[in-house]
């Protein structure tokens, strides 16, 4: 019996290491008959799959806003350019070229 059970191991363990393949027109049916897939039920299945995709995606656009926000914003350097812009059609107009 003690050997029996040592040659039904064996076979179980050769019959792990092997690897069997589907005909090419059998995964293409199988393929053909899933249900067609959902793009946001994909994203919610993903993000709801760990608490730390939650945590990341919702830090990330908060992350990503103060680090724009650490820059200056735009407005700022636009009100300088409109203001350098006024300022050099003034003297342009009155004749001045050297500043």
């Amino acid at each position: 019996e003690k050997n029996e059970d040592h040659s039904i191991e064996e076979m179980l363990d050769q019959l792990g290491r092997q690897s069997v393949s589907a005909p090419p027109y059998l995964a293409s049916r199988i393929v053909a008959s899933l249900p067609p897939r959902d793009a946001f039920q994909d994203f919610l299945t993903w993000l709801t799959a760990s608490p730390w995709k939650g945590l990341a995606s919702a830090a990330l656009p908060i992350l990503l806003g103060f680090v724009l926000g650490m820059q200056g914003t735009v407005a700022e350097y636009l009100d300088y350019d409109i203001e350098e812009m006024v300022y050099l059609n003034e003297l342009e107009e009155n004749g001045i070229d050297e500043i």
